[in-house]
């Protein structure tokens, strides 16, 4: 069990390389194939969008700019659920875990990561959602608000705690429904909390707060940076990413920093369950 782990971990350390040789623009690079499993079909599929958009950027000059931007959007979504799996598996093979339940729940946490991925190598050409498809294109799905966020934000909270952060929350007592694209909104907290672990304080707590007024679900998160940290070029592709989702939802996001603290809060609509 211990060796099919370890070379599950090494492919998927191969594939998250080759990932950022593509995001680097070099997309004569072959994704190395192995195996027949959701891995091997996630690399497959990477390889035919790889080819696919080779073709495209050979007919389509105009699109050059566009096709750049997306594959480091696919990239950036597709290496976060892939590091997180990683994590869970270095866990699991070094036996850092504490009780048979911890042991329970990041099997399970893995296991929804996969299909994570899995659904993503699916879907890869969808994710010109960004730039260019209509709101209407999100498959929504009804569900109970706060086992909805328990799910969501527990899912972070052990990729936290595993990068040695403090998590608090602050819950919601009010019960409501929400209307969501699931695969989309989990992108929305995984670019979320990759950005707290690569830029955050790990000496001050994360803190999270959601909350109703007025038919209206906020979600503010905030954290400490992390001043020394070395100047990071980024993309922005994974706020843009965020941005578009939400407003997708017929919602709204914002960010800002108020002297060494940097916030975010999303703003969805819901329906009470007494409405």
């Amino acid at each position: 069990m211990l060796i099919l782990i370890k070379r599950k971990t090494v492919y998927i350390g191969t594939l998250e390389n080759e990932i950022k040789i593509l995001e680097g623009g070099n997309l004569n690079h072959e994704i190395t194939i192995k195996g027949n499993d959701e891995l091997s079909s996630l690399a497959q599929g990477i390889n035919e969008m790889r080819k696919s958009f080779i073709e495209r950027l050979e007919s389509e000059d105009k699109a050059h700019l566009a096709n750049s931007e997306l594959i480091t959007a696919m990239s950036h979504d597709l290496r976060t659920p892939l590091t997180a799996l990683v994590g869970y598996l270095d866990i699991i093979e070094y036996k850092k875990y504490k009780t048979d339940e911890n042991l329970k729940q990041y099997i399970h946490s893995s296991r929804e990561k996969a299909y994570q991925i899995k659904y993503l190598s699916d879907k890869l050409f969808e994710y010109f959602i960004v730039f260019n498809t209509n709101d209407d294109d999100l498959e929504l799905e009804t569900f109970d608000g706060n086992e909805l966020l328990e799910q969501l934000l527990g899912e972070q909270s052990f990729i936290l705690e595993d990068n040695e952060f403090d998590f608090e929350i602050d819950s919601c007592n009010t019960p409501f429904f929400i209307e969501v694209s699931l695969i989309s909104i989990r992108r929305v907290f995984d670019n979320i909390f990759s950005n707290i672990i690569k830029y955050a304080d790990k000496s001050k707590s994360i803190k999270v707060k959601y909350y109703i007024q007025k038919k209206l679900l906020f979600i503010y998160i905030e954290n400490e940076i992390n001043n020394n940290l070395k100047t990071v070029n980024s993309t922005g592709i994974g706020l843009r990413t965020c941005k578009k989702i939400i407003e997708g939802h017929n919602g709204k996001i914002e960010t800002g920093k108020q002297k060494n603290t940097f916030f975010i809060q999303i703003e969805l609509p819901i329906k009470l369950s007494n409405s």
